[in-house]
C-alpha cells in the first residue's frame, strides 16, 4: 500500500482464503480485525461439518467450502451499497 497507493483507492473489502479457513476484512485492518462470514441469507443458515481437512458447511443440501460461504453471502448483490434497494 505503501509503494503504490493507487492499487487501493477502490479497494473496499480484502478477502484472505487457503480454501478452508477464509476471513475478509478492510487492505488497512490488521489481521486481528478480520472476520469470517458466518451464513449466506442469515448468520445461522449455514452448518459447519468438521472433516480431517478442515471445516465445509452444509447449505440447503450442497457441501460448501468457507470461500463459497463468504461469496455466495458477503457478495451478494443486495448487500451491496450499488444495490438499486439501497439507491
Amino acid at each position: 500500500m505503501k509503494d503504490v497507493p493507487q492499487l487501493y483507492q477502490y479497494a473496499q473489502i480484502l478477502v484472505a482464503s487457503d480454501g478452508l479457513e477464509t476471513k475478509y476484512g478492510s487492505p488497512t485492518s490488521d489481521w486481528e480485525r478480520f472476520f469470517v462470514w458466518e451464513g449466506i441469507e442469515s448468520d445461522d443458515d449455514v452448518k459447519v461439518n468438521g472433516t480431517e481437512e478442515g471445516e465445509l458447511y452444509l447449505y440447503k443440501g450442497k457441501t460448501l467450502t468457507s470461500l463459497d460461504v463468504l461469496l455466495l453471502g458477503l457478495f451478494e448483490k443486495s448487500n451491496s451499497l450499488t444495490s438499486s434497494k439501497i439507491l
